[in-house]
C-alpha cells in the first residue's frame, strides 16, 4: 500500500509529466520562462531521492542507478575544467536532460510494483499520445496552429509552408515532427502491454496514433515500430507471426506512398551514406567525442545541448550531434556512457524474462539513439527513461530477479 506522501508525490508527478508534454503550449500563452519552470520543476523529487537512500531503499539495480547519477554530478563539477564551452550554467542544463529525469523516475516508480507501474504511468502517456493525436489530425486539417495553441517556426506557418519545397507535416502540441513521431510510435507499442478494459477503445486509440503518426511524415516513426516488432516476436515459435505483421506493416505504407516520399528516400540514402549531411555530422562529432583525454570523462555536461548553446551564445560543431549516444559520450564520456549501456542491458535482460513487447519497445528506443538526439531532449527522455528504468527499479514483482 502506498502511504500519503506516496500518493502526493504520485500526483505531483503525473502533473509534471503533463506540465512537460504540453510545455511549447504552456510557452505560447504564458511565456518561454514559465515554460523553462516547467522542466526546472523534475527537480522537486530530488529530496524524494535523498530520502530513499538515508531509508536504504537504494539496492539491486537501483545502485547502478545510483552511481550513475553521482558519476553525472561529479562530471558536472568539472565542466568548466572540460571545454571552452563548459561553465556551470550550461552544465545545470545538462543535467535537468541527463540526471533530473532518471531521478524523477527512480523515486516514482520505486512505490509500486512493475504491473502497478505499467497501468499507472501508461495510461497517461496514452492519454496524453491521444490528445497529440488529435492536435495532428486537427492541424493538418483545420487550423495549422491549433487555434494559436501551438509555434512552430516552418510547420505552424503558413507562409513557409505556401512554399511548394516544404512539406506538410503535423508537430501537435509537442511542436516538433520527429519528437511527435517517435512519442507517438512509443505510445502506439506501449498500447500492447496495457491492460485495457474496453477492447473498442484500445483499437479506436491504436488506429489514431498510427494515422497520425503518419501525418508527421517522420522517418522515425516507421523504423521505431519496425524494431519494436522484430525485438518484441523474432523468436522460432514467433516467426510467422512476425512475418504477417512486417508484410501486414509495408502493405498499409503503400496506401500513403504519394504522401510518404521522405519515409522512401531512406532507400536512397543507405545507398549514398557518405554523402548524407547527418552522416557527415555524425561522423564529426564522434571524432570530437572520443578527443582525448577529454574522451574519459566527457568535454561537459550540457555543452551540446541546445538551452545551453542558445543562451550562452555559442555554436558547437553543428549544433547538434544528430545522435543521442554520440551526445553523451560527448558530454560525459566514455564512463558515462558505460553506466548508461550497462543499464539498458540489464533492462533488457529484465524485459526478456517479463514481457518480449517491453523489450522490443525499449531495443526500439536503443536503436533510435543512434540516429537521433531526440531521445536526450524532455519530451522524448520522459518516456524513454520510463522504459529504461521500469524494470530495474520498481518494487519486486514477479519478473526474474
Amino acid at each position: 500500500m502506498e502511504t500519503s506522501l506516496e500518493k502526493k508525490l504520485t500526483h505531483l508527478g503525473l502533473l509534471i509529466i503533463t506540465l512537460i508534454y504540453f510545455r511549447t503550449t504552456i510557452g505560447v500563452i504564458l511565456g518561454s520562462v514559465v515554460a523553462d519552470l516547467v522542466i526546472v520543476s523534475t527537480i522537486i523529487l530530488l529530496p524524494a531521492f535523498i530520502f530513499l537512500i538515508f531509508r536504504r531503499q537504494v539496492y539491486g539495480h537501483r545502485k547502478t542507478v545510483f552511481f550513475y547519477i553521482v558519476y553525472c554530478f561529479l562530471a558536472f563539477l568539472i565542466t568548466p575544467l572540460s571545454s571552452e564551452y563548459g561553465s556551470y550554467f550550461g552544465g545545470f542544463i545538462g543535467l535537468t536532460n541527463l540526471v533530473f529525469l532518471v531521478v524523477f523516475w527512480l523515486v516514482l516508480l520505486s512505490y509500486r510494483n512493475m504491473e502497478d507501474n505499467i497501468q499507472k504511468f501508461a495510461g497517461l502517456f496514452l492519454i496524453i499520445g491521444g490528445v497529440n493525436a488529435v492536435g495532428a489530425i486537427i492541424q493538418s486539417t483545420i487550423s495549422i496552429d491549433l487555434f494559436g495553441l501551438v509555434s512552430h517556426g516552418v510547420y505552424t506557418n503558413e507562409q513557409v509552408l505556401a512554399n511548394e519545397n516544404v512539406n506538410v507535416r503535423a508537430v501537435s502540441f509537442i511542436s516538433s515532427p520527429q519528437s511527435l513521431a517517435l512519442f507517438l510510435s512509443f505510445c502506439l507499442c506501449l498500447s500492447f502491454s496495457y491492460d485495457w478494459r474496453r477492447q473498442s477503445l484500445k483499437y479506436f486509440t491504436r488506429g489514431l496514433l498510427f494515422f497520425a503518426g503518419v501525418l508527421t511524415v517522420s522517418k522515425v516513426f516507421f523504423v521505431f515500430i519496425f524494431f519494436y516488432i522484430l525485438f518484441s516476436y523474432l523468436s522460432p515459435r514467433k516467426i510467422i507471426k512476425l512475418f504477417f505483421s512486417v508484410v501486414l506493416f509495408f502493405t498499409i505504407l503503400l496506401f500513403f506512398k504519394e504522401h510518404l516520399g521522405r519515409v522512401f528516400e531512406m532507400i536512397n540514402i543507405l545507398e549514398n551514406i557518405e554523402s548524407y549531411s547527418a552522416f557527415i555530422i555524425w561522423s564529426d562529432s564522434f571524432k570530437y567525442a572520443i578527443q582525448f583525454p577529454e574522451v574519459i570523462f566527457g568535454h561537459g555536461v550540457g555543452v551540446f545541448s541546445r538551452g545551453s548553446q542558445s543562451l550562452l551564445n555559442y555554436q558547437l560543431l553543428y549544433g547538434s550531434t544528430e545522435s543521442f549516444f554520440i551526445q553523451v559520450l560527448a558530454e560525459i564520456g566514455i564512463i558515462g556512457l558505460v553506466f548508461l549501456l550497462s543499464l539498458t542491458f540489464s533492462a533488457v535482460k529484465k524485459y526478456y524474462a517479463y514481457d518480449r513487447r517491453l523489450m522490443g519497445l525499449l531495443s526500439a528506443f536503443f536503436i533510435v539513439g543512434f540516429f537521433t538526439p531526440a531521445l536526450y531532449g524532455y519530451t522524448i527522455g520522459m518516456s524513454f527513461y520510463f522504459t529504461l528504468l521500469l524494470p530495474l527499479v520498481s518494487k519486486r514483482t514477479n519478473i526474474e530477479k
